[in-house]
């Protein structure tokens, strides 16, 4: 099972436990805010990071597809504008980055149970 974390001001200690575990499954980074370079560093380590409506427009551009993860945990914004925000910023079509979402929900949280 995919672990989903809350990580506020504890990137360096998160980092130290993943490299101490060596955890299988993929980690993922629920409501991530922060700059390209924080961004960077978590996905050097394996980390995907699920964006929400307050997600900063230079880290949307650098997450790779098969690393993102769209979220409304925070906000009354549907799914939908959060998609076309993020899109829109990555300068790619929306049905593109909707695909590799759906694709990355199926890898990372429907594996075993869809065949």
């Amino acid at each position: 099972k995919p672990v989903v974390i809350h990580c506020v001001r504890a990137v360096d200690d998160l980092l130290a436990l993943k490299r101490s575990l060596q955890p299988q499954q993929r980690w993922i980074i629920h409501g991530f805010r922060g700059k390209p370079k924080q961004a960077e560093q978590l996905l050097a380590h394996g980390f995907s990071l699920s964006l929400g409506e307050k997600f900063h427009p230079d880290t949307a551009r650098i997450i790779p597809r098969e690393s993102l993860f769209l979220e409304t945990d925070e906000s009354r914004l549907p799914i939908g504008e959060i998609l076309q925000a993020v899109s829109a910023v990555r300068s790619e079509k929306q049905e593109e980055v909707e695909f590799h979402l759906e694709e990355n929900v199926r890898e990372v949280f429907m594996r075993g149970f869809l065949k």
